[in-house]
């Protein structure tokens, strides 16, 4: 379980049996935070302890409104929810790495067995490997990386079930729209963060569907505008956060399933590329 996730789940548990903040931490053994509290508020030791924001907002919001073991159980999930993403991302990208290393090993030892193989040709595709992905790791980290296929539809995903997901937590907790809004696009980055930041200067005096118009995709819309007219808007958009995450997993699902296809493909040419090199001195 991520430790952030396990940290707010273990002091939900805490101060929803009766223990005040500074026993919560203490049995959480985080005496660094304990010893901040001194009569302080969670959301200000949670301030001195560096947690990002949009919590601090969230538990800000719930301590006033009495509901901080329901707000901390919502981060918990929220956390945890975010880090089995981000253990897909990593583990997706482990195949094109592998696959570009295969790319160079297979053919050198299939030469190698064979009695031709040179060190040098070894040394120099495995640099070529690692400089292409230390490129895809500067391209992933700069603007252009939404305009990259598959990948860019995946981050815009990822990017919206943020948004999305940090927006129902506000809402719920009872922070008011505009720094509602604010705080989930600050949480979610681009594409989604500009389009909500030029709405919400433009006023807020419409439904929240209208105000997210150019920022969430048709289907996310009609679920807000339905969750609206039942009075359980942030509840609808928890719901549409679940689907971008579900359609980031069945996109990184068949990414997983293509990989081994491709590693075969790999090592067929490059046993291939290995015999035809050999073939005219087989021949002679």
């Amino acid at each position: 379980m991520d430790p952030r996730a396990t940290f707010y789940h273990s002091l939900s548990v805490g101060l929803g049996a009766g223990l005040t903040v500074r026993k919560a931490l203490e049995s959480l053994h985080r005496p660094d935070l304990a010893a901040l509290t001194d009569g302080r508020p969670l959301s200000a030791v949670l301030e001195a302890g560096g947690f990002p924001a949009l919590d601090l907002a969230v538990v800000r919001a719930a301590e006033e409104t009495g509901r901080l073991d329901r707000a901390l159980k919502q981060l918990s999930e929220a956390a945890e929810a975010g880090a089995r993403l981000r253990r897909s991302l990593r583990n997706a990208a482990i195949y094109p790495v592998a696959l570009l290393h295969a790319a160079v090993l297979i053919p050198w030892i299939a030469g190698w067995f064979m009695g031709y193989a040179d060190p040098a040709s070894l040394l120099f595709g495995l640099l070529g490997v690692w400089g292409l992905v230390g490129a895809a790791a500067a391209l992933l980290n700069s603007p252009l990386r939404l305009h990259i296929p598959f990948i860019g539809d995946i981050l815009r995903e990822l990017a919206l079930a943020r948004f999305c997901r940090a927006l129902a937590w506000t809402l719920d907790a009872g922070i008011p729209l505009e720094r509602a809004l604010t705080l989930a696009a600050d949480s979610a980055g681009e594409p989604p963060g500009g389009p909500t930041r030029r709405a919400a200067a433009a006023g807020l005096g419409r439904p929240l569907h209208q105000i997210l118009a150019q920022t969430l995709p048709s289907l996310s819309l009609e679920m807000v505008r339905a969750g609206e007219e039942a009075g359980s808007a942030d509840r609808m958009l928890g719901k549409a956060a679940a689907v971008h995450e579900g359609t980031v997993s069945n996109r990184l699902a068949i990414f997983a399933q293509m990989a081994p296809l491709v590693f075969f493909l790999l090592a067929a040419i490059g046993m291939v590329a290995a015999i035809a090199s050999l073939a005219p001195a087989l021949i002679h």
